[in-house]
Parts: structure tokens; C-alpha cells; sequence
């Protein structure tokens, strides 16, 4: 995953998962840590459990929460008050 995709940085704050960051410029990266981030990876599943799972992380793009915010934009961009 691009190193500043927000996706990213939701599976780190919720704990969810491992991600494997690259540059669009450096695919190179991805050969050199692979093997690394796939051991990782196996690791984690191995020891899942969701109890763990910082679920809280997620609530901030949920389909409301993005929708409420959609909202006050566009609202902010005609020139209203929210």
C-alpha cells in the first residue's frame, strides 16, 4: 500500500492488520520487504483475535460520519453555516 494511503493508517490506528508500504517511485521496496512483511503477516494471523481490534479506529469513515462531513463541505462551500 502507498506509505500515505489513508488505509493505511487505518489498519495501523485500529491494529487490524499488517501493511506493506512502498513509494511510486521505489517498487523496489516491495521485493526487499516482502519476505519481512510476509512473516509478519503470517505471524499476525497466527495470533488474530479480534477482541484486539481497536474498532473505534474505524468510526471516523464510516459511510455516516463521511456523509456528515460530504455535507458540511459542500454546505461550507455554498457559503452557509453548518
Amino acid at each position: 500500500m502507498h506509505k500515505l494511503s489513508t488505509a493505511a493508517a487505518v489498519i495501523d490506528e485500529s491494529e487490524s492488520g499488517i501493511v506493506l508500504r512502498f513509494e511510486e517511485n521505489n517498487l523496489e521496496m516491495i521485493t526487499e520487504r516482502f519476505p519481512s512483511g510476509f512473516g509478519d503477516f503470517l505471524e499476525f494471523a497466527k495470533n488474530y483475535d479480534d477482541k484486539a481490534i481497536n474498532k473505534a479506529a474505524f468510526e471516523n469513515y464510516s459511510a455516516k460520519n463521511i456523509t456528515k462531513k460530504l455535507a458540511y463541505l459542500l454546505e461550507a462551500s455554498s457559503g452557509n453555516e453548518y
